[in-house]
């Protein structure tokens, strides 16, 4: 489009001014210029001719075109709004589509769609084009969806491959999913898959759907695609190998969703080992390294996780993939008890991304871990079963997903709270259209008793799967009416089971016309009426298929087939082999015929004695039982003084004081004795006498 503005000028020459040989000689050269994608040479040439020409429309645009192919976009957007605020000759110029793509490549999204709704008139293909891209950039996907479609086919250039590929990433980002009810997106089968990035889309756009091996199938296509083309271009390996890293993370990641764990952490760590410098791809297949890892490798986690908080929020990656790094990294450190990180990530989270419910569910998941299961209840309640959003809830245009629902059931459950976690299941959006949330509200109200409830929810569900509606193909009808006989046919069951046989017979009877030669139906059937109106049973029975008479069959040749005649023979083998067996035992028997042995007395027995009364119990209990000595054991050891002698015995004779004999006290002159010790053996100290 640039390159073609700038030929389209040089080719238009200079009508009105000056017609002299520099003029034309500069014309010229910026021809070439322009075919060369010299752009320097030509923004100089341009500004030449502006000097002598200030007013001219075509040097003017000439000039801007070179700059913004050499992404001089602030001068590009001020050479505009000069030339807007001037009012050149011919009225100002209205160069939107320059403006808004400068604007778009800047980054300044709003501003650039704010120019191109700005423009009185209606939008141009290219600027359309360049509209749908800013959408896109906006996470706008349904807008930018219908805008490639019209485009895709209403219009026709040589850029066709590029914009199939564009819708195809667009549609890879809208509410894609499997579900009967859900966006079917039936423009992806008219797309073509002739280029890598064709391929890589598609395969994006089924790997949203859940159609695995498609998506594997095309992610591989690509992958050779690219490998091919670079080779002809006698790319290096390197470059080839940085060129589909991408391609094999996708890979990686239909291997994670497929279960294949092993073979997904082997793809990653190779993408991880290459280095190839982009760091959309290092925080990718790190946050899936840190999935895939839980709680097996904490440490290799802690690694990916610091990788996430540096590059986390890198240009590449969409808002949605942003809010979902940011998500798991919280939940890493809730699983690794970093409660206070915890809540710092929740806070970045509900800042960064207000209108997301992963920020919604941290936060739960943080006031869960403090044991704030009300808390969590009630901002749950605010944003599932609140008629009006409060300050805090998301805003209309993002109604409560399933999850959000799922986890309030949850909680309600964790607390015993049966019945609420049924209110919640059941105000559920489309709430039949998801069959496992069915089964699980049915088993809840069952659980409790409530089976009328029960029957009223499956009661519904058929009632919503009847609805007609107009499918666009044969095999989605197909595909509703078989899930509709589903239904049906638990609804009867449930019913015959908890004593209901009437109202599951007109369910039978129903399905029954739509499947008449299913014979399971019939059996249901006649087993629902046969509790309450046996006739009815009885000539419902006449329909059963009648079963093979004996005589038709040919027991003869029956007999000759070679898988009967085998294992009759084997049959009548293990037989004879097990007759043979038991008589050669009973004849060994009978030769082995054991000698009765004599009755062998104790020595010394007297049959006259009575026997022992105590000899029942145990030896060391019996009355006469005496302990025998040791092995080894000397009496005289331990008996008597230790370490005695005689030569010990003689001075301890000598020192015995009360072997020794008595000695008369002394008196005085008077006659008394005197004072002091006496059976001690020894005299006492005299006293002092008194002087005469």
């Amino acid at each position: 489009c640039v390159h073609t503005l700038l030929v389209n000028m040089a080719s238009t020459g200079k009508k009105k001014a000056d017609e002299s040989l520099n003029v034309q000689k500069i014309l010229f050269e910026l021809q070439n210029a322009g075919e060369d994608g010299d752009f320097d040479k030509g923004l100089k040439l341009s500004e030449e001719l502006l000097g002598s020409s200030p007013d001219d429309r075509d040097a003017l645009r000439c000039k801007l075109v070179c700059l913004v192919q050499l992404s001089r976009f602030d001068n590009a957007i001020k050479l505009i709004q000069s030339l807007n605020d001037a009012g050149s000759v011919g009225g100002p110029p209205q160069f939107s589509l320059e403006k808004a793509y400068c604007l778009y490549r800047l980054e300044r999204y709003q501003e650039s769609l704010s120019v191109l709704g700005s423009k009185p008139s209606a939008l141009s293909y290219p600027e359309k084009e360049l509209k749908a891209q800013i959408l896109y950039r906006l996470e706008l996907h349904e807008e930018a969806r219908s805008i490639y479609l019209d485009m895709v086919k209403n219009f026709a250039d040589d850029y066709g491959n590029e914009r199939e590929s564009n819708l195809a990433a667009v549609l890879s980002f809208c509410d894609l999913s499997a579900d009967h009810h859900h966006h079917r997106h039936p423009e992806l089968e008219g797309l073509r898959s002739e280029t890598m990035e064709q391929c890589f889309n598609l395969a994006c756009c089924q790997l949203a759907m859940g159609r695995i091996k498609r998506a594997q199938e095309l992610l591989r296509a690509s992958e050779d695609i690219c490998r091919e083309s670079m080779t002809q271009e006698e790319c290096t390996e390197e470059e080839i190998e940085r060129e589909i890293a991408v391609v094999r993370t996708q890979l990686g990641y239909s291997l994670q969703v497929e279960g294949k764990q092993d073979e997904a952490m082997a793809t990653y760590n190779a993408i991880l080992k290459q280095k190839s410098g982009d760091t959309a791809l290092t925080v990718v297949a790190s946050n899936n390294i840190i999935v895939l890892n839980r709680e097996k490798d904490v440490f290799d986690s802690k690694k990916k996780a610091k990788v996430l908080a540096g590059f986390g929020g890198s240009k590449k990656l969409s808002q949605s993939q942003k809010a979902l790094v940011l998500f798991n990294r919280c939940l890493f450190a809730l699983q690794t008890n970093q409660l206070e990180q915890s809540r710092q990530l929740s806070a970045e989270m509900g800042k960064k991304f207000p209108n997301s419910e992963l920020s919604l569910l941290v936060k739960v998941a943080v006031l869960n871990r403090e044991k704030k299961q009300g808390e969590c209840i009630k901002l749950l309640e605010e944003h599932c079963l609140s008629s009006e959003n409060s300050s805090q809830s998301l805003p209309p245009s993002h109604p409560p997903t399933l999850l959000l629902y799922l986890t309030l059931a949850q909680l309600h459950l964790s607390q015993g709270n049966v019945r609420k976690a049924c209110a919640v299941l059941g105000s559920v959006p489309e709430l039949h259209a998801h069959l496992g949330v069915v089964s699980v509200l049915v088993a809840l109200y069952t659980g409790t008793g409530s089976t009328e409830e029960a029957v009223k929810v499956l009661d519904n569900a058929v009632q919503w799967w009847s609805a007609p509606e107009k499918k666009e193909k044969e095999e989605e009808k197909e595909e509703d009416r078989r899930t509709l006989q589903k239904f049906m046919l638990e609804n009867a069951r449930y019913k015959l089971h908890h004593g209901l046989p009437k109202p599951a017979s007109d369910v039978l009877e129903r399905l029954r016309n739509m499947d008449p030669s299913n014979t399971r139906v019939l059996a249901l059937l006649i087993s629902s009426y046969s509790r309450f109106d046996p006739k009815r049973a009885e000539e419902q029975s006449r329909l059963l298929p009648q079963a093979i008479r004996d005589s038709q069959v040919d027991v003869d040749a029956l007999e000759q087939m070679p898988s009967f005649k085998l294992h009759r023979q084997t049959e009548l083998a293990s037989k004879t082999t097990l007759t043979e067996a038991k008589t050669s035992e009973g004849a060994a028997k009978e030769k082995k015929k054991r000698k009765k042995r004599k009755k062998r007395l104790p020595k010394n027995f007297d049959q006259a004695a009575l026997p022992d009364p105590e000899r029942w119990l145990p030896l060391r209990e019996r009355s006469y039982y005496r302990r025998g000595r040791k092995k080894g054991f000397v009496g005289s050891v331990g008996r008597g003084t230790q370490g005695s002698s005689a030569a010990t015995a003689t001075i301890t004779a000598q020192l015995d004081a009360s072997k020794k004999p008595a000695v008369a006290a002394p008196q005085d002159a008077t006659g008394t004795t005197k004072e002091g010790g006496g059976g001690g053996g020894g005299a006492s100290s005299p006293k002092p006498k008194p002087g005469t």
